[in-house]
C-alpha cells in the first residue's frame, strides 16, 4: 500500500487513507485505486461507505477480507 494506509477495526469498520478514488461499489464488495495499476478490494456483507472524501474513507459492515493487487 505504498503512500495509503489502511486500518482495520473490530472486524466492522476499515479505514482507508491515501486512495485515489473509488473503482466500484456494491454491498458485498468495494474497490479503490491505490495507483494505476494497484487496488485494494474490501470483501464482506451489507458493507457500505460511511463516510468518503478525496482520500480518505470509512467502510462498515461485517467486514470478510481485504486484499490488495
Amino acid at each position: 500500500l505504498v503512500g495509503s494506509e489502511m486500518c482495520i477495526r473490530d472486524r466492522h469498520t476499515v479505514v482507508v487513507e491515501g486512495h485515489r478514488g473509488l473503482v466500484s461499489f456494491s454491498s458485498e464488495k468495494i474497490i479503490f485505486r491505490l495507483g494505476k495499476t494497484e487496488r485494494l478490494e474490501i470483501i464482506g456483507e451489507e458493507i457500505s461507505i460511511k463516510q468518503l472524501t478525496k482520500n480518505f474513507t470509512v467502510v462498515t459492515g461485517k467486514i470478510k477480507g481485504v486484499s490488495n493487487g
